[in-house]
C-alpha cells in the first residue's frame, strides 16, 4: 500500500513539472520564436500594405481588353505628367534643402546657451502641431494681392506689391516658404538633440588644437550629425512628395497647373475624372520615383557606416 502510495506521489510530481505542450511549445519546435512575435506586424503590412499593393499592380496593367501597358504609355507621352513631375521636384527639393540648412543653423545657435533659451524652443513646437491645411490657409491671407500683410510691408517699405499667389513662380516660392516654416522646427529639434549628445571634451581639444569654428562644425559636429541629417532629409523628402493639403489651402495647384503636385494629380485624375486605372499607373510611377531616392538614401547611410 505504502508503495502504491509512493508511485503515485511520484506520478504527480512528474506530472507537475513536466506539463503538456501548449499550442507556443509545439510552435518553438518548427518555428524561431522571434518570428512568432514578428507574425502580427507581418499579417499587419501583408493586409494594409502588400495585398492593396498587388492590387494597385493589377489595376494599372488593366485596359478595356484585359492586360494593356496603355495607362503607362499615356502618362510617359503626357506633356501634362511631365509637367506635374517638375512641380514636384521644385518644391520638393528647394524646401527640403532650405530645412536642412536652416535647421543646422539653428541647432547651431542653440548649441550656446542664452537667456529665456528653454522658452524660445517651445515656441519651434508651434509650427509642427498646426495641420498643414491650417499653415495653407494662414500663408494664403499672408500672401493675399490685396490684404496680406507681405504686401502691406512692401508697400510701407515702398516696394513693388505682388499678386503672389496669381504668378506661377511666385506661387511656387509663397508654397515653398509655407513649407520652410512649418518643417524647419522638425529639422532644428533632430539636429539639435544629436549635438548636445556630442561628448564635449571632443569639441574642447578641437579648439584647444586651435580649431577655428568653421573647423570645429566641418570636422566636429558635421560626422557626428551626418547619419541623423541623412534620415531626417529622407522623412522630409517623403513628406514633401505627400504633401498636397497645404497647396490645396494656397492655390489648389494653380495658377493653371503650376504648383499642381504628384499627390494632386493623382487625385484628380482617379476621383474628379473617374480613371481608376490611370490613377493606378500614376501612383505606380510616383512610387518608383519615391523608392529610387529612397534607396540613394539608403546607400549613402552604409557608406557613412562603412567609413565609420
Amino acid at each position: 500500500m505504502a508503495q502504491e502510495t509512493s508511485h503515485c506521489e511520484t506520478a504527480g510530481d512528474s506530472a507537475y513539472e513536466r506539463p503538456a505542450p501548449d499550442l507556443f511549445d509545439r510552435l518553438e519546435e518548427y518555428v524561431d520564436p522571434k518570428w512568432i512575435f514578428v507574425l502580427p506586424a507581418v499579417l499587419y503590412a501583408a493586409i494594409l500594405v502588400v495585398i492593396p499593393m498587388i492590387d494597385l499592380f493589377a489595376l494599372s496593367f488593366t485596359g478595356h481588353s484585359g492586360f494593356s501597358l496603355a495607362n503607362y504609355e499615356q502618362m510617359v507621352t503626357d506633356s501634362n505628367f511631365h509637367a506635374i513631375i517638375v512641380n514636384t521636384i521644385m518644391f520638393v527639393m528647394p524646401s527640403t534643402a532650405i530645412e536642412l540648412i536652416l535647421g543646422v543653423a539653428l541647432a547651431l545657435a542653440f548649441y550656446r546657451d542664452f537667456p529665456f533659451k528653454e522658452r524660445v524652443q517651445t515656441l519651434f513646437l508651434i509650427p509642427m502641431v498646426l495641420s498643414p491645411f491650417a499653415v495653407g490657409m494662414m500663408f494664403r491671407w499672408f500672401f493675399d494681392s490685396s490684404l496680406g500683410i507681405v504686401n502691406y510691408l512692401f508697400g510701407q517699405a515702398g516696394l513693388p506689391r505682388f499678386v503672389w499667389l496669381g504668378d506661377a513662380t511666385l506661387a511656387m516660392i509663397s508654397i515653398i516658404i509655407a513649407d520652410v516654416w512649418q518643417w524647419t522646427p522638425f529639422v532644428f529639434l533632430l539636429a539639435y538633440a544629436t549635438m548636445k549628445s556630442i561628448p564635449e571634451s571632443i569639441v574642447e581639444a578641437a579648439k584647444i588644437d586651435g580649431a577655428s569654428r568653421w573647423q570645429r562644425f566641418r570636422y566636429v559636429v558635421l560626422p557626428h550629425i551626418y547619419p541623423v541629417l541623412l534620415i531626417t532629409a529622407l522623412i522630409k523628402l517623403i513628406i514633401a512628395f505627400k504633401s498636397s493639403d497645404k497647396i490645396f489651402a494656397m492655390t489648389n495647384g494653380g495658377p493653371g497647373s503650376a504648383t499642381k503636385t504628384m499627390t494632386m494629380y493623382i487625385y484628380e485624375i482617379t476621383f474628379e475624372f473617374g480613371n481608376f486605372e490611370r490613377g493606378a499607373a500614376a501612383s505606380v510611377l510616383f512610387l518608383v520615383l519615391i523608392l529610387v531616392i529612397g534607396n540613394v538614401f539608403v546607400w549613402l547611410l552604409r557608406r557613412t557606416d562603412r567609413e565609420v
